[in-house]
């Protein structure tokens, strides 16, 4: 995985800075969403499915072009995620607010299979934790994700 962050840290010739550190935060962003996805053990289909609908949603991608960068952050979590360097990256190129909104993101995987496990729990507590933001924003996010789902999740 460090070698995937190496390669995209280093931009080519012929990619903009922009256009390279928008693919890094794609990349970025799947991961974390799979990454959470995989915290209880197992990736449910309604998790699957609210990955896809949140990288069509964000980025503004084609169904085709969001099954490649899920594929590609799948790619890259295999190889050993540690989420040091995807927080760094997510926090040296956004801002709180966006910031704010990836957890929101990150919590609506949560809610999607209807349970809240209590290693789900841990990894948004520590991922909020490295994004450095406050408890308070970590509870907003969850609120909001909360009643994007329009139901209560049950604690295990």
């Amino acid at each position: 995985m460090f070698k995937i962050f190496k390669n995209m840290i280093s931009f080519s010739e012929s990619e903009q800075p922009q256009e390279a550190e928008t693919d890094q935060l794609q990349l970025a962003t799947g991961m974390l969403l799979l990454e959470t996805a995989q915290a209880d053990g197992t990736i449910q289909p309604e998790e699957e499915k609210r990955i896809h609908a949140i990288i069509r949603q964000r980025f503004s991608l084609s169904e085709a072009d969001s099954r490649a960068l899920i594929e590609q952050a799948r790619t890259a979590q295999a190889e050993n995620l540690d989420l040091y360097p995807v927080t760094s990256l997510v926090n040296r190129h956004c801002s709180n607010e966006e910031k704010c909104l990836l957890l929101e993101n990150v919590w609506e995987i949560v809610y999607a299979d209807g349970i809240l496990d209590q290693h789900e729990d841990h990894l948004m507590h520590k991922l909020g934790t490295m994004l450095h933001l406050s408890h308070r924003q970590l509870i907003d996010a969850k609120l909001k994700a909360k009643g994007k789902k329009g139901t209560e999740k049950q604690d295990r």
